[in-house]
């Protein structure tokens, strides 16, 4: 893997840390307050934190340190995050916070909880490897 690839993996799973809160709380809020289903408010929730994590990544995690390279374009970034995520991240967490809720018979959070402990490595690999990958000045994709 590339350079600094163990740097990045603490700042991803820093972000994750306050993402994973954010997402619950969200989805507590949600469920609590709003009275929503737990799927729905699950998938409110995980969009939430998917757009958190987001902004912290582009701006932390995957700062771009050689100024000969520059991210893509932040909207293409967001998309291809956001797309990439919700394939990813925000089906595979309503599969298995239902799924973990039946299996274990656990609350709703805990659930959550545990979904987005599963798919964090492939989270994290979607990012080093498609969304985050710097370009160089002429657009080709750049080694970091």
């Amino acid at each position: 893997m590339t350079r600094g690839v163990g740097t990045r993996w603490l700042k991803f799973q820093a972000v994750g840390a306050a993402g994973t809160c954010v997402q619950l709380v969200s989805l507590f809020i949600l469920r609590e307050c709003l009275a929503l289903s737990v799927l729905l408010a699950a998938a409110i929730a995980a969009e939430i934190a998917i757009l958190h994590n987001f902004c912290w990544h582009r701006q932390w995690t995957w700062a771009l340190a050689d100024s000969r390279l520059r991210s893509k374009p932040v909207l293409r970034q967001l998309c291809e995050y956001n797309l990439s995520y919700c394939l990813l991240s925000l089906v595979s967490n309503l599969v298995f916070t239902g799924l973990f809720m039946r299996a274990f018979n656990v609350h709703y959070l805990i659930a959550n909880l545990m979904a987005i402990a599963t798919v964090g490595v492939a989270n994290f690999l979607m990012a080093e490897l498609f969304v985050f990958r710097p370009v160089s000045r002429n657009g080709t994709e750049a080694r970091s």
